[in-house]
């Protein structure tokens, strides 16, 4: 069954995210997530799901680069928003993995240029390798099946 609140249209991706309140950084990455999420999990074909996701990468890339600027200030909202925003960033990475593996298996029933598909490829492996850095450098359990993904990726 399909949400009505996903978005599946570029353009209309574009309007929302030029709605987001980037000048507070854990709204935004709330509402980026929740976006994504629904994305990822909408049940039908998506033959402009690349461009999506491109359009979610650079939403986040911009996010990333307001946090690394202190711009967002959030160390002025506290530990405990930090750290629900560093949670929050990483369950971003997480969606934007699942989103190109998604990308990547759909490519076979979706013709794209092979920029396209290696581009795809590239970033879904890039965001599986952020999961595994995250879960060192914070001391947690390997992600289950992270290699597996980007082993079946490779070979598919």
């Amino acid at each position: 069954m399909e949400n009505p609140n996903t978005i599946t249209s570029p353009d209309e991706l574009r309007e929302w995210m030029d709605e987001l309140p980037i000048a507070n950084p854990l709204l935004t990455a709330e509402n980026l997530l929740l976006s994504l999420q629904l994305l990822n999990r909408h049940p039908g074909a998506l033959s402009e799901l690349p461009e999506l996701l491109s359009l979610y990468l650079h939403m986040f890339g911009d996010l990333l680069d307001l946090l690394r600027s202190g711009t967002g200030k959030p160390s002025a909202v506290g530990r405990r928003a930090r750290a629900d925003l560093d949670e929050t960033v990483q369950q971003i990475n997480k969606e934007l993995a699942f989103g190109y593996k998604r990308a990547i298996l759909a490519r076979q029933a979706i013709p794209m240029p092979r920029e396209v598909a290696a581009e795809i490829l590239t970033n879904g492996l890039n965001f599986l390798a952020n999961e595994l850095m995250f879960a060192y450098v914070h001391y947690r359990r390997e992600p289950a099946n992270a290699n597996r993904h980007g082993e079946r990726s490779e070979g598919g």
